[in-house]
């Protein structure tokens, strides 16, 4: 497991090509600090997959494109996944995201969510790029299997 310190990101991934796989284990945050897992622009091709986040800023947070987020838990974090307006061509699989302070999952243009589940998040369960809940998609965007819910 890995436990975050002060205002520091958990892993930053900067390089294209690179699939981070938990294989089951935890990123744990504190108060402060930055994202879990952070996905700068101008990388591409990456994937994470089989991990839990919790207690972090942003659980993972995209700026980049090409992005695959699969099996993944995250809880009590501000936002369980942000993808920035630059994001692009981002695929969420799987998740599940209780206890957010605000949107549970959040995502940007030409992306896909798909058998996810959002539960007691303090804003949306899942945004689009507008920020507004499966009301206004984002261009060529799509939430395929998804389940929000208020406990």
């Amino acid at each position: 497991n890995v436990i975050g310190m002060g205002s520091d990101q958990g892993i930053f991934i900067q390089a294209s090509n690179v699939t981070l796989d938990l294989n089951g284990f935890a990123l744990l945050g504190g108060p402060s600090t930055a994202a879990g897992v952070s996905i700068p622009g101008g990388y591409s091709n990456v994937a994470v997959r089989n991990g839990l986040f919790s207690g972090w800023s942003e659980g993972v947070m995209v700026s980049g494109n090409n992005v695959t987020l699969e099996h993944l838990i995250v809880s009590g974090s501000f936002l369980g996944l942000y993808c920035d307006d630059t994001a692009m061509n981002v695929t969420v699989k799987i998740w599940t995201v209780p206890g957010s302070s605000a949107n549970g999952i959040t995502i940007g243009n030409n992306s896909t969510v798909s058998g996810c589940l959002t539960v007691s998040n303090a804003s949306s369960g899942c945004a689009l790029a507008a920020r507004v809940a499966l009301v206004t998609p984002a261009a060529s965007s799509a939430v395929r299997m998804c389940w929000a819910a208020a406990l």
